[in-house]
């Protein structure tokens, strides 16, 4: 959620086109990993602990997201 607000005087370009798409992109892998993580656990103290985590990358997504909806085509 670094990346909400942030608006670059110097390499908007680059910004926009690489940083902001490597985000979301890290973002997703995460989360992927987080579900994978999730699946495999046998304790529920273990689930839960995935699941918040999983939550967590998910609402920082959706936060990233809503401000910079040009990611959604990514």
């Amino acid at each position: 959620t670094v990346c909400v607000g942030l608006n670059p005087k110097e390499d908007v370009e680059e910004f926009y086109e690489k940083v902001l798409p490597s985000a979301s992109d890290n973002l997703m892998l995460l989360a992927r990993r987080l579900q994978a993580r999730f699946l495999q656990a046998v304790e529920n103290d273990v689930k839960q602990d995935f699941l918040r985590c999983f939550l967590n990358v998910t609402n920082s997504l959706c936060w990233l997201l809503s401000d910079h909806i040009e990611l959604i085509q990514h």
